[in-house]
């Protein structure tokens, strides 16, 4: 579906009066038995679904499914005022597969090198299947429209099932949503462009907050502004990913350094050395993003990112061992950690900028991040 979808806010909690709050809940209470047993029913089908086939999950015999046979169709299981539950097949987007490890019958390896061997490639694919369908489920709660709201809607994923509870028009976004990522094709291309550059160097240039959404002509604009002034770049990745699958670049310096000593009796004589234990951590950017269609041409978009500054050189401190024996010297290592953790819309073509304003004595860092499809290729 070509159609973008319109797009919401982070959730918001929206104030009720008492009696439409009651009006909205008590539905939910009534039915809270039926629910349960509801789910407990489709997530422990669902476990035994056959993966990558169309056949669908099996639902109580009172609730039909509303298109049989159409791996998109959901099924409606409770009406309950301003509140339907309905659950929905997504094994064909997450790439679910079954947990169950061994073969069927006739079909077992002779060589259980070759069987231990597709046992874990199993397992690995089920794994990567488990995070896609975490993240299609948080995306879902993300970007619902009407909003999520917490404690009055829910979204369960497990297995190959997504299980909503929520208002007919939230089941229609979710439904025009899922449709979006099964026709998606391609992958997403992310760019990045990470800078270090002296403090207030981005307040300079017009970048007040900590995010900043642009137009192309406005990412160029401030790349060039920053190439003049000799910002220097400290990396510039390129991840391609598909949909609901995350993507990672680290640069990072690795120090070892002395955490402590330990005294040691050794031959020949019975000699007393002091022996250093050794630790190492890590300087430097962990970045990880996340991008899932939306729309047309709109991404939801979930960005990690770590930095680690040591302070250098490494404060010391003298520690004698035992009497008549020389001081040996310890590390006390000041790691500064800047983390940042967001979720936002962007479109193809725009461009994401992430400033750690004054969170690092005398410096900077700022990453500027875009988005777009891309075939197999990466055109």
């Amino acid at each position: 579906m070509d159609t973008p979808v319109t797009l919401a806010p982070h959730a918001t909690l929206h104030a009720l009066s008492a009696a439409h709050d009651a009006r909205r809940h008590a539905p939910r209470r009534r039915c809270a038995a039926h629910i349960a047993a509801v789910l407990g029913a489709l997530l422990g089908a669902s476990t035994a679904a056959p993966a990558q086939t169309n056949e669908r999950v099996p639902a109580p015999d009172e609730h039909a499914a509303s298109r049989a046979g159409d791996p998109s169709a959901r099924t409606k299981i409770v009406a309950a005022g301003d509140f339907d539950l309905a659950y929905y097949e997504i094994f064909d987007i997450t790439g679910w597969v079954s947990p169950a490890m061994a073969p069927p019958e006739g079909q077992a390896h002779a060589d259980p090198q070759v069987a231990l061997a597709e046992m874990r490639e199993r397992e690995e694919r089920r794994q990567r299947a488990q995070l896609r369908t975490d993240a299609l489920a948080e995306t879902v709660r993300t970007y619902m429209t009407p909003a999520f709201e917490e404690g009055l809607h829910d979204v369960h994923a497990s297995g190959s099932v997504m299980v909503v509870l929520a208002g007919p028009a939230q089941h229609e976004w979710v439904q025009d949503f899922l449709d979006i990522v099964r026709a998606y094709d391609g992958y997403v291309m992310t760019q990045g462009i990470v800078y270090t550059a002296p403090a207030g160097t981005f307040r300079e240039l017009g970048f007040a907050d900590d995010q900043a959404i642009m137009d192309r002509s406005r990412a160029e604009v401030l790349q060039r502004d920053l190439e003049q002034r000799g910002i220097s770049i400290l990396t510039a990745p390129k991840l391609l990913t598909e949909p609901l699958q995350a993507g990672s670049i680290s640069v990072l310096h690795t120090f070892a350094y002395v955490k402590d000593w330990e005294l040691r009796t050794v031959q020949p004589g019975d000699q007393r050395i002091a022996d250093p234990i050794i630790e190492t951590l890590h300087e430097g950017l962990t970045l990880e993003t996340r991008a899932t269609p939306l729309g047309s041409s709109t991404f939801g978009v979930e960005v990690e990112l770590e930095l680690a500054s040591v302070e250098q050189p490494f404060p010391t401190r003298e520690v004698v061992l035992a009497p008549g024996l020389p001081a040996v010297q310890i590390a006390l290592p000041s790691v500064t950690n800047v983390g940042l953790d967001t979720q936002l819309s962007i479109d193809a073509g725009q461009s994401v900028l992430f400033v750690t304003h004054d969170r690092i004595e005398d410096q900077e860092l700022a990453v500027l991040l875009s988005f777009e499809q891309v075939d197999a290729n990466g055109n």
